[in-house]
């Protein structure tokens, strides 16, 4: 009885290493929907595969076949799938060893599957999926180790599901599109091993207005670059960012009016560049004048509003003592959303000599010059502006959006 005892042990254990062990070391591709639905006949026990999967083709509509997979040894490769509007298939899996690519599946509308995942050795890459709206599915990964790369869904309003994010050891690269209005999501993202990149190509609109959800950011290893985005009004949202391994770009960004937002940026490395910036006039923040005390790089500061056109400029309003204004509480624009009429309240006294109402792509669309508590913005459509008061002594800039 003891040894049919033993016997039975043995067996459970040599079933159990067995089930557990390895498969497919060179990986494997799947182009149809009846290699993934025959997955499990195919490869019995099959649970962590060491190489790389791919997952491609036309008929794949759905993942399920592959629900007993717990761990991927390399890459795990979603892409061109024009049927695949759910990879719920997924769900055991703990651990990608290499980089997972989501890429043009034009049906995806979630990534709902992936929850089970709390680390990615290599990037993350979300391209170009048509309906995605957002990112849930990627709620647990708190680390990415390689580059974190969001561009061409045309859908995605925020970075909604990467909560748990804390670490990036690569790039994060936000190419912008006209529906991405938010980095929200971010929130928790604390260091950025290499570049932070956010922007699109020159003349493209862009919705983004606000960087708030990378308020938790502190270093950047790498680059900073802001370039042409056209609806961003300010840098708020990077006020905890103390450290640039490299260069910082602020470049084309047609209705930026404020950097304040970089103020405690403690170290930049090299270079800094601030040009392209039509609107933005004050640039003697403390993070730029501390720079341009003691410059370690090149200095390319140009083509902005008069007071940022150039490093001589800045320097000149660095050395100057600006006396400061709670702008809020005295000097008031509203309604705001507006439709045809806007009203000026200001209870300083100090007069408003001018004012300017710039679009989205930094033209100037409205101006006033005798201006009283009313003005008449009836003749613009819908949209984000910005609205710029003059006095002799500051100038006001604030978001103005028309809703009509």
């Amino acid at each position: 009885m003891k040894k049919l005892t033993l016997l039975i042990l043995i067996a459970f254990f040599v079933k159990a290493v067995v089930f557990s062990q390895g498969c497919l070391p060179g990986g494997i591709t799947f182009t149809t929907q009846e290699a993934i639905d025959s997955f499990q006949t195919d490869y019995p026990d099959c649970t962590e595969i060491e190489g790389r999967v791919m997952i491609y083709g036309g008929n794949i509509t759905n993942l399920v076949g592959l629900s007993v997979v717990t761990s991927i040894g390399e890459e795990l490769v979603i892409s061109d799938n024009n049927a695949l509007t759910s990879i719920s298939g997924l769900n055991n899996i703990v651990e990608i060893g290499g980089y997972l690519v989501i890429g043009y599946n034009n049906e995806l509308t979630s990534l709902t599957g992936l929850n089970n995942i709390v680390s990615i050795n290599g990037n993350l890459e979300v391209i170009g999926n048509n309906l995605l709206t957002n990112l849930s599915g990627l709620d647990n990964i708190t680390t990415i180790g390689g580059h974190f790369r969001i561009y061409e869904n045309d859908l995605l309003t925020s970075f909604t599901g990467v909560e748990s994010l804390t670490a990036i050891g690569g790039d994060l690269y936000i190419y912008n599109s006209f529906v991405l209005t938010s980095l929200v999501g971010l929130s928790n993202v604390t260091s950025i091993g290499e570049n932070l990149f956010i922007g699109c190509e020159s003349g493209y609109l862009s919705a983004l207005t606000t960087l708030v959800g990378l308020y938790n950011l502190t270093t950047i290893g790498g680059n900073a670059t802001l370039l042409s985005n056209s609806s961003l009004i300010d840098l708020e949202g990077l006020n905890n960012l103390t450290s640039i391994g490299e260069t910082l770009t602020i470049d084309g960004n047609n209705i930026l009016s404020s950097i304040e937002g970089i103020s405690n940026i403690e170290s930049i490395i090299n270079n800094l560049n601030i040009r392209n910036n039509p609107l933005l006039s004050t640039c003697e923040v403390v993070s730029v004048c501390e720079y341009l005390a003691n410059p370690t790089g090149n200095v390319s500061i140009f083509n902005n509003a008069p007071g940022c056109n150039s490093a001589e400029e800045v320097e000149e309003a660095c050395l100057v003592s600006v006396e400061s204004y709670d702008v809020e509480s005295e000097f008031s624009i509203y309604p705001n959303p507006s439709k045809n009429k806007l009203f000026l309240s200001n209870k300083s006294g100090i007069a408003i000599n001018e004012v300017n109402i710039y679009n989205q792509l930094g033209q100037k669309v409205l101006h006033e010059s005798t201006v009283s508590g009313l003005i008449d913005i009836s003749t613009l459509d819908n949209g984000i502006y910005v609205i710029e008061l003059f006095t002799d002594r500051i100038v006001i800039r604030e978001t103005l959006i028309v809703e009509k």
